[in-house]
């Protein structure tokens, strides 16, 4: 969703295999959290982004997930569709608190 649809579900998934098989994945977790708070204006710090990707990697991306769910995006129909369904709208309503827990 991060990247409106120029990437595609395979090829990220491959990328973060790949990265999470070299023990590398926090650091693409957490380049994906920085860019999701610059999105959305959430609060926080690249600082706390790496630090949480590297510790708690798993709920970092149940994070973003959650967010861009509560944020109106059904995340297993893709891009296109949720631009479809927004009937052009290319972002999702603000939603006070963000990344929280």
């Amino acid at each position: 969703m991060l990247d409106k649809g120029s990437s595609s579900c395979f090829a990220i998934g491959c990328i973060y295999y790949l990265m999470h098989w070299t023990r590398c994945g926090a650091l693409y977790t957490c380049t994906y959290r920085a860019r999701m708070r610059k999105e959305y204006n959430l609060a926080g710090d690249n600082c706390t982004d790496c630090f949480t990707s590297c510790f708690c990697e798993y709920c970092v991306i149940c994070q973003q997930y959650r967010e861009l769910k509560n944020r109106g995006f059904d995340l297993s129909a893709g891009w296109e569709e949720n631009m479809r369904r927004k009937q052009g709208v290319a972002m999702a309503p603000t939603v006070e608190g963000g990344m929280k827990r």
